[in-house]
Order: structure tokens, then sequence, then C-alpha cells
């Protein structure tokens, strides 16, 4: 499954102002930075901080689709499949990527990967 959401995720990396994307579930899947600046790791230790994280206070999981954070120079946004499967990609603001974020996200979540 892993390889499905991989070429999921080629097939949309060249959208201008996209800096980074993870695709993982229970420690599987893949995270890539498209900014020199802006190294895998990074991407990964904010995955991490995500999954750790608390949930939404005040919103049942079933209700929400997505998270996004805000920052000056970008946006960070997480979306979680009920099965566990989760896009997460930082934009730049003010981008391409950023105007598509709300169909990407809702792209994802209607993906029929195999198995």
């Amino acid at each position: 499954m892993n390889e499905f959401f991989q070429q999921w995720f080629d097939a949309r990396s060249s959208v201008p102002g996209t800096i980074a994307c993870a695709v993982t579930a229970d420690g599987a899947g893949f995270c890539r930075s498209l900014d020199p600046s802006f190294p895998d790791e990074q991407m990964k230790e904010i995955v991490s901080a995500l999954r750790s994280g608390a949930p939404f206070p005040g919103a049942e999981s079933s209700e929400v689709r997505w998270h996004t954070w805000v920052f000056a120079n970008g946006k960070i946004r997480s979306v979680i499949r009920p099965h566990g499967w989760t896009f997460t990609t930082a934009v730049r603001v003010n981008s391409e990527a950023a105007q598509i974020l709300d169909p990407l996200s809702e792209e994802f979540l209607a993906l029929n990967p195999p198995g």
C-alpha cells in the first residue's frame, strides 16, 4: 500500500509551493522534502509530533477530516483516513500548493488503495 500512496504523491508533487510531504501509518510510509532548506528529517519530526499530539478538543474524531496550521510563511495540513493512513504536507503560503490543499485533501480521503 505504501507504493500506492507514493505513486499518488509523485503524480502531484510538482505543484509550485510544495515544501514537503509524508504519507504514513503505524511506522510505515514515506517522507519527502522538495525544498533543500527543509530536510526529510524535519518533516519526519513534524509527523511524529502530530501523531503523538492530543486530539482536537470538543470534536469527535469522525467529524474532523483534517487539521491545518498556518504560519507566517507556510501551512501544514494533516489528513487522516479512517484506517490510519495520514497525509501530511507543508506548503508555502499564497502558493499554488496552498490553493489546492482542500481538493488534494479530499482526493486523498477518496483514494481506494488495493488490498
